[in-house]
């Protein structure tokens, strides 16, 4: 029986392609619409995180740089073992902030961002964010010491039985507070999710806590929903991400140490196969002459392809 071939060109050569290769083909082209923006594990030589000449100022305030710290988390099924530093966030009154800022800007769907965090200290009262998304301003992006505003706010509050709480907000000072209470000195892992929804003052932004599998839950541990807060400016759109620190009269912050931050615009990508992929890298395959794929081959001159192993 005769076996149906397609050509691509590719630089001018004609190469065979098969049915297999074609799925191959589409399937990427689906997969390529998630998109990882951050998979951070701090591993840098300096002591300071502006010192890494990756995450720059967030805003002007001078004092107490964010500090890097040997002493990374792990938790398993997300970073079984410690990849590089640890970032220590403190109480500073005009502490430092650090903001990360995306190649692009997310204008629609959902954004997640996910993070292993450890408290020493919650406030009791006026909890100030420890970690933000970041929609720039008028300018349209951001950049070193300026600053945005900020979206999807985590923080934590002193809880009456000696624990702590976990609370997110929109964009303002109004909360949703998990029902449960969390110990201090322990790793949780904890993945926020920010989704756009047509209409006004509508976005939901949703927490989870220690989730137990690699599929989105359909149930929160916190949600807010509420009208109050405005919504995300989809034409700037999320083009960054906040680690927080600044003591102020109407902002007490947590003290903790944060860990293994990854943002991306879906679940699955927030844990791609932890156990056996956990630096969350693709494999490369260089073909110099051929690769064969039963009974067709593709003669491949010389280049590096990126393919997703099954």
């Amino acid at each position: 029986m005769m076996k149906k071939l397609y050509f691509l060109i590719l630089g001018g050569s004609k190469v065979k392609i098969s049915y297999l290769l074609l799925a191959f083909l589409f399937a990427t082209t689906a997969a390529a619409t998630a998109e990882v923006l951050l998979n951070e594990n701090f591993e840098y030589e300096a002591e300071t995180l502006l010192g890494s000449n990756v995450w720059v100022a967030y805003g002007t305030h001078p004092n107490s740089p964010i500090q890097l710290v040997a002493s990374g988390l792990i938790y398993d099924g997300y970073q079984n073992a410690v990849k590089g530093k640890g970032v220590s966030l403190g109480k500073e009154a005009s502490g430092a902030d650090a903001q990360y800022i995306f190649s692009k800007s997310i204008t629609e769907g959902s954004l997640y961002y996910a993070a292993l965090i450890n408290l020493t200290e919650a406030p009791t009262e006026k909890a100030g964010a420890f970690i933000t998304l970041l929609q720039p301003g008028f300018s349209g992006s951001l950049e070193s010491g300026k600053t945005g505003t900020e979206f999807a706010l985590l923080s934590a509050l002193h809880s009456a039985d000696g624990r702590y709480k976990l609370q997110i907000s929109r964009n303002n000072t109004t909360v949703a507070a998990t029902e449960a209470t969390y110990l201090y000195n322990t790793t949780y892992l904890v993945v926020v999710k920010y989704s756009i929804i047509e209409g006004s003052t509508n976005d939901e932004v949703r927490l989870y806590v220690n989730p137990t599998s690699a599929t989105e839950p359909t149930t929160a541990d916190a949600l807010y929903n509420q009208s109050s807060g405005s919504d995300l400016n989809t034409t700037r759109g999320f083009h960054g991400i906040e680690l927080c620190q600044t003591q102020a009269a109407n902002k007490n912050a947590a003290t903790l140490t944060i860990d293994a931050i990854r943002v991306a615009t879906t679940w699955a990508e927030l844990f791609p196969s932890a156990t056996t992929d956990p630096d969350h890298k693709k494999p490369v395959i260089s073909a110099p002459e051929s690769i064969e794929f039963g009974s067709s081959y593709y003669v491949l001159t010389g280049e590096s392809y990126d393919v997703k192993i099954a």
